[in-house]
């Protein structure tokens, strides 16, 4: 069973008890792959503006800088699980 991330864990462990009596567990949480942007990415959600039906603004500036500093780390690990998203 593949799961993605700690919550569901809890989730399927709760349901399986609930429903079936069954006491799951689970090994070590581990990442499999990273994707990463290619290119320096913004966006900016206004009150009211461009259908954002929230009471509340959000924006969001990813800079290249950061994005090539960090996706050479992670293309090393990304590659020795096998992960080819983002390539």
């Amino acid at each position: 069973l593949s799961l993605h991330g700690e919550v569901q864990k809890e989730v399927v462990a709760a349901l399986l008890e609930e429903r079936y009596g069954v006491r799951a567990r689970f090994a070590e949480t581990s990442t499999l792959c990273i994707e990463r942007v290619l290119a320096t990415g913004s966006s900016i959600a206004l009150i009211g503006q461009r259908g954002n039906p929230y009471l509340a603004g959000v924006g969001l500036h990813m800079p290249a800088a950061f994005i090539a500093a960090t996706a050479r780390r992670a293309s090393a690990t990304a590659s020795a699980r096998g992960c080819t998203h983002g390539r």
